[in-house]
Order: structure tokens, then sequence, then C-alpha cells
């Protein structure tokens, strides 16, 4: 199959409905990236995944497609469930029994060579998975407030990142922000440096001046120069992809010595990515 269904039993005390928003979204969205590998098919274009309480996921193997082509099918999914939803209170029973006749449990046998190994797995996965920290932050500033204040929403979300960083670490660091190039045929992904000189002169401003009309001018700038960085990105005037691919036929295709801007300290320090992150919009997100 191209996908496969999970069906997940979950502890009752994390899906309560006392439990806060947070919580929910921490646990939810930890199933999904990790917490439970025992029934994942990780050599699937995509696991779909459902939590005990109803709660639909996906966890996708990145090789084959992007988030705006899984975001998609979400989305067309939605749509038609409930333009077109086949399944409601009435008919629940009668395709409840029609599907079990089409349902066969397959029983494996394992020796016990086989069940050492898999406990050896389970354990090795789950000490892996134990140092992985999920958080979620939800905002009270919405996109709709950004854009009256003409704004890019996703400017101002790096931004923020940033300054969370800097505030931290007190240096700007490389930022690995992905733009779908999906305009065009076979079109994947292009990098978005968010790092720039605007956003380095604002967060630097708000330890050098208490001018807010100055600082204004220099958030509308980091607004601005974002924007034009998404608008090349997506149409192909990025230079990470490009560069990689030379880099690729040099080194993998022609076996030549690699050209000196690969070994420059600044390229190698940009492809060093400490910040990586990623947007996709949706109201079921």
């Amino acid at each position: 199959p191209y996908f496969f269904s999970a069906l997940d039993e979950d502890d009752p005390s994390k899906l309560d409905k006392s439990c806060t928003k947070k919580q929910l979204a921490e646990y939810v969205s930890g199933k999904y990236l990790c917490y439970n590998a025992s029934n994942r098919w990780y050599d699937k274009s995509f696991n779909m995944i459902m939590l005990s309480d109803g709660t639909l996921g996906l966890h996708c193997e990145h090789s084959w497609g992007d988030g705006v082509a899984l975001l998609r099918f979400c989305n067309d999914i939605d749509k038609d469930a409930n333009e077109h939803g086949k399944m409601n209170s009435t008919n629940y029973e009668s395709i409840n029994a029609s599907t079990n006749d089409c349902i066969e449990k397959l029983e494996f046998q394992f020796d016990d060579k086989l069940k050492n190994e898999f406990e050896t797995s389970r354990k090795n996965y789950n000490d892996f998975v134990s140092k992985v920290n999920v958080n979620i932050y939800q905002g009270v500033i919405g996109k709709n407030l950004l854009k009256k204040a003409s704004l890019s929403p996703d400017a101002m979300m790096q931004l923020a990142i940033q300054m969370a960083y800097y505030k931290l670490h007190k240096r700007f660091v490389s930022t690995y922000e992905s733009c779908s190039t999906a305009v065009y045929r076979h079109g994947r992904t292009e990098t978005i440096r968010p790092v720039t000189h605007e956003t380095k002169t604002f967060i630097e401003s708000l330890t050098k001046t208490k001018d807010e009309q100055l600082q204004k001018d220099l958030l509308k700038k980091c607004s601005e120069k974002h924007q034009q960085l998404i608008k090349e990105a997506a149409t192909g005037q990025g230079f990470d992809r490009h560069l990689f691919a030379l880099k690729y036929l040099q080194e993998i295709e022609n076996r030549e010595k690699l050209h000196p801007i690969y070994t420059d300290k600044p390229y190698q320090s940009i492809n060093h990515t400490i910040l990586s992150t990623s947007t996709v919009a949706s109201k079921h997100i």
C-alpha cells in the first residue's frame, strides 16, 4: 500500500478534557512524531494515525513529497467528508458489519531470537525518544492582526524565533526555512534564509534604543525583506538548491575536486543549520 493506517490505544489521562490545550497539543504532536513506533510503517509514503479519541494526524516519509502536498491531501479529505460523508449515526452499524467481513487479522510467528531482537530494538528506540522534547506555544497574536498592520505573519514568526534565540545565546545563527516551489512541474522546495541585515538591526535595536517609531520602521523593513526572499525562493531565484546541485554533479557524478566555494568557511557555516523551520497554513492546524 502507498500509506498505512494505525489505530492507537492511548492513555485516557493524556486525552482527558481536564488537560489544557497545551498539554493535549504536546501529547498529540508527540504521538504523531515519534512516541509510538510499535505500529508505524516508516517505509510507506505516510502513516495515517487515529488516536483513541478520534483525533487524526499523519506522519510523512519525506523523500517523496513535502508539507504542501500532504496538506492538500488532508484538506481534500476534510472537504469530501463534510460534503459527501458516507457514515453517520443511522448507517454506522451496517457499515461496521460489512467491513468486518473483509478484515483479516495477521498472526506473526516469532522465534526467541527475533523476540529478543525486537525487545532490544524497542528499548533502544524508547531510550532515544525519551531525549526528544516536544513543546507547543500557542500565541495570542493571529495573522489577521498582523495583516491589518501590513506585516507578513511568516516574517513575524521568523523574527520571533530569531529574537528568542538571540535572547538566550546572544548571537545569530544559520536558520533554514523551507519554501514550496510547487508552482513548477516536479518542484519541491527552495531555502529561505530568514536571518538578514534587517532582522539583525531590528533585534539589536531593542536593547540600544527606546525610539518606538524607529523600531516600527525597522520592523516594517524586516517584513518587506522577508516577503522579498519568499518571492525569490518560490520563483526559482534562490541559491541553495542550485549550489547543492552543482556540488552533487562535481563531487558525485564527475568525481572532481570540489570548487573552493564549498570548502569556504562562510558556506560551511550557513549550511550548518542551527534553527530549522517550516510553515504550512491551514484551518485544520
